[in-house]
């Protein structure tokens, strides 16, 4: 029970961070939450009816998400889910630092 509530926690405090790369990125609210609906919805959604896309579905965020917050999704476990969840949080702040330095020096 202990484990679920900080997975739960810890899965919250990821995803804050991958939306404040997204926010820096698009400079909109509006723009950002459409960018974190289609990344963690439309994105998996359009990708499943492909052939062989399984793979590709979990490696995203929505993936990473269900292996987190429900040990395991049958391709991976939960640390692979935690690892993959922060790999996306860093980079989103990797782009927003990236795109910060050349737009607005």
């Amino acid at each position: 029970m202990c484990g679920q509530v900080l997975g739960v926690g810890v899965h919250a405090a990821l995803l804050s961070v991958l939306t404040v790369g997204l926010a820096a990125v698009v400079r909109r609210s509006a723009g950002t939450v459409t960018a974190l609906f289609g990344l963690l919805f439309l994105l998996p959604m359009a990708l499943d009816v492909l052939p062989g896309a399984e793979t590709a579905v979990d490696l995203l965020p929505a993936g990473a998400s269900e292996a987190l917050l429900l040990d395991g999704n049958g391709s991976y476990g939960w640390q692979a889910g935690l690892a993959l969840m922060a790999l996306w949080a860093l980079a989103s702040l990797t782009v927003a630092a990236r795109v910060l330095r050349r737009r607005d020096v």
